[in-house]
């Protein structure tokens, strides 16, 4: 599992997840007998090319799955390895729109929609109240901006107006930074 510092509570979710499919506590699952276990490695929360290193160690310890990383860009980096090694690699936010569309990309599962479908349910969302104003607050990283830019394009194509557009920040760590300053600009708007 490739994680960025400071994700220890997806650390012990995974964990607790392997000790209750280990210990049958899902009926729904069945190992017959096997046990599952997972290996994790500190990786770049954005860093393509250290989560193409981290998935090459991973690999070398002969894992059977690669999980992670977090972002669409980082996720580039580990599937290069993961695609040529033919080792199922699963995302759990990866939202790139070029990603399941490439053939390199044939070892991936993302368990998230491509940002352009989350931009069409924000978009159902606000038709649904008869809303035609908008403010719009999204991470500056790729998996807010790609979201982002498809939900301008409807709204533009809907006639409706965006009253604010605003892109809050992520530190390094993948941690939200204070958005006080965008709601306030959103309220004044």
């Amino acid at each position: 599992v490739l994680l960025p510092v400071g994700y220890s509570r997806i650390e012990r979710t995974v964990q607790l997840a392997i000790d209750m499919i280990n210990a049958n506590e899902l009926n729904q699952v069945n190992l017959n007998g096997s046990k599952l276990s997972a290996s994790f490695y500190v990786s770049d929360l954005y860093s393509p090319y250290d989560n193409f290193q981290k998935a090459c160690k991973a690999m070398k310890e002969q894992v059977v799955a690669i999980i992670g990383p977090m972002l669409s860009g980082a996720t580039f980096g580990a599937q290069i390895a993961c695609s040529k090694l033919h080792m199922p690699h699963i995302t759990p936010f990866a939202s790139d729109i070029s990603l399941p569309y490439s053939p390199n990309y044939s070892y991936l599962l993302r368990m998230s929609p491509i940002s352009e479908i989350e931009s069409y349910a924000i978009a159902a969302f606000a038709e649904y109240y008869g809303w035609n104003k908008l403010a719009i607050l999204a991470s500056n990283i790729n998996f807010g901006m790609n979201t982002l830019s498809k939900l301008r394009e409807i709204a533009s194509n809907k006639s409706w107006k965006i009253l604010a557009f605003e892109l809050f920040n992520i530190d390094e760590d993948g941690k939200l930074l204070s958005i006080e300053r965008n709601l306030q600009k959103i309220k004044s708007s």
